[in-house]
């Protein structure tokens, strides 16, 4: 891939890909790129040769940092190959060693990472994500209120997010939560007293912000749901030198993570309440949607299979060692 690509909607486009762009948003690619390429290196000699007074492995970084950086905002070259061009330069000029910069690639943490990636990258190829949202949402009574199909929408962007990163649930949820708001903003408008546009109910803002918030909260519940969250993991045990199991993480936070979401369905419908509160009619769209996904496909089936098979490896080791103790409490008098 070269700098005649472009970056639209979250990933590289070749030319034949970006003719939907309009001639302005063109220009406007190419000149973001062509800056890019040019301020980038020229900012890393600036900083690299100027009397800064730092040491010079710390200047070098400085120049590093501040080129990628620029060459990650505008995209002049892809990201994957700014990122590994950073590397580069930090052995060749003498930040630190090579022994020192790759093997951090092989830690446990990163394979973490790509472990939960492939897993939500899973779900949206194959629909889980679609599948596991209708299910909560044909729970009787759901889908006929407003506020509980906010909150339902909640409770699945934090249950997904505690297993996916929280960028990974937001992309995935976002979609669904457009349908259902475009397909039900119809019915709330119509039965509400408030001459508000479709577009611009309150009920489809708090919906939408649910998504996000909820996953935000929700990647608080485990290790993997937030990247953050192993980053402070791996740090807090390597200074106090301890262990902290995917099972005593989750029960730390679990009742954190509740009171977080209880918090935050009052203040959101508090601050965006819907113009109604039962919407007739949602419930046979509902039902209507779970009956065009059919059955289970093979990759869902694989998907949900592999998902299963983590989320127990992960939990299960923690709940062993914690399981002598668990019993010796139980039992004592």
């Amino acid at each position: 891939m070269g700098a005649t690509e472009t970056a639209v909607g979250g990933g590289y486009k070749t030319p034949a890909e970006e003719e939907h762009l309009t001639p302005a948003e063109q220009r406007f690619e190419k000149a973001r790129r062509t800056t890019g390429l040019v301020v980038g290196p020229l900012l890393f000699l600036i900083v690299y040769f100027a009397p800064l007074g730092l040491e010079r492995p710390q200047q070098s970084l400085a120049a590093i940092f501040l080129m990628v950086i620029v060459l990650w905002m505008t995209e002049a070259i892809p990201i994957p190959i700014t990122a590994v061009l950073g590397l580069v330069l930090t052995v060749l000029l003498g930040v630190a060693s090579g022994d020192t910069i790759f093997p951090l690639f092989s830690d446990g943490t990163i394979f973490l990472f790509i472990g939960g990636f492939i897993i939500a990258q899973a779900m949206m190829v194959h629909g889980i994500d679609r599948r596991f949202a209708y299910k909560v949402l044909s729970i009787p009574k759901v889908a006929g209120s407003t506020y509980r199909t906010i909150i339902a929408f909640g409770a699945i962007a934090a249950l997904l997010s505690a297993f996916v990163s929280n960028t990974a649930t937001t992309a995935m949820l976002f979609p669904i939560g457009l349908g259902i708001m475009n397909a039900l903003a119809g019915l709330v408008h119509d039965q509400s007293d408030e001459d508000t546009g479709r577009s611009r109910l309150r009920f489809g803002t708090a919906l939408m912000l649910m998504i996000a918030y909820g996953a935000s909260v929700g990647g608080l519940l485990t290790p993997i749901g937030s990247p953050p969250n192993l980053i402070g993991r791996e740090f807090i045990e390597k200074e106090l030198d301890t262990t902290i199991s995917f099972f005593d993480w989750v029960l730390t936070a679990g009742p954190i993570v509740f009171v977080m979401f209880i918090a935050l369905c009052i203040v959101l419908i508090a601050m965006n309440r819907p113009e109604v509160r039962k919407i007739e009619g949602a419930e046979q769209y509902v039902a209507e949607e779970r009956s065009k996904l059919g059955k289970l496909s093979p990759g869902e089936r694989n998907t949900l299979i592999a998902f299963a098979v983590a989320v127990t490896l992960w939990i299960l080791p923690g709940w062993w060692v914690s399981l002598p103790v668990t019993l010796q409490i139980s039992t004592s008098p």
